[in-house]
């Protein structure tokens, strides 16, 4: 796929996406009008949400890659980092968002500035997790924080953070890096520590909608 005109040198948003809700039409409508492209990956999701995807292809600055089947978050980040990395595009800075409404603008906009600061670094960012924060959440990210840290020698405050800035160069190395779930965020953190890539870390919203209802995360797993 070629590289629209209209992402040409622009700051991107990649977003994973599976049985999206109509939260994910205004993420992508409010990132667009802060001023980044949105690549938004459709992962197998079934045909009473394709609404939400043909909406999104008719907005402008929007890309939507699709998955005939489910294959996962990690996935479905690769294909977005595979394509991207194929416009050999001179745009410096790429940052994932969730799909289900956790994360802000603003918040986006925070992360890349720190990465504009640290050139190379995979910029995290961290939550939170205090009392209102979903019991499934707190564990999943408890669990991974510890695993994290007795692999890695590494303290990270929030391994599972689905918002993260990424440098160009990394996405073909990040295109390989193993896992199509969500052990692919973690192997992700595990990768940068082996080779020396710098993460750095900035604080962001905690917010979560029904209890979470909108995730597939499934802690223990």
């Amino acid at each position: 796929m070629s590289e629209p005109m209209e992402l040409r040198g622009v700051d991107l948003v990649v977003i994973p996406a599976y049985q999206p809700s109509a939260l994910l039409l205004d993420l992508v409508k409010d990132v667009t009008a802060a001023g980044y492209g949105a690549v938004v990956v459709d992962d197998g999701s079934t045909m009473d949400r394709q609404w939400i995807f043909a909406q999104l292809e008719a907005l402008p600055a929007v890309v939507v890659l699709h998955h005939p089947k489910n294959r996962g978050k990690g996935a479905a980040l690769k294909t977005a980092f595979q394509t991207v990395w194929t416009w050999n595009d001179p745009t410096a800075y790429l940052v994932t968002m969730d799909a289900d409404g956790q994360h802000l603008p603003q918040d986006a906009e925070r992360v890349l500035q720190e990465a504009r600061t640290h050139p190379g670094a995979l910029v995290l960012g961290t939550r939170t997790f205090g009392r209102g924060v979903p019991l499934r959440s707190r564990v999943g990210n408890a669990l991974t924080r510890v695993a994290f840290h007795l692999l890695s020698r590494t303290k990270v405050a929030d391994t599972q953070t689905g918002l993260r800035a990424i440098p160009a160069s990394c996405l073909p190395a990040f295109s390989g890096i193993s896992g199509s779930r969500y052990e692919y965020e973690t192997n992700m953190l595990l990768y940068c520590k082996r080779h020396h890539i710098p993460m750095a870390e900035v604080p962001i919203s905690t917010i979560y909608i029904e209890d979470n209802a909108g995730s597939h995360y499934h802690p223990v797993r």
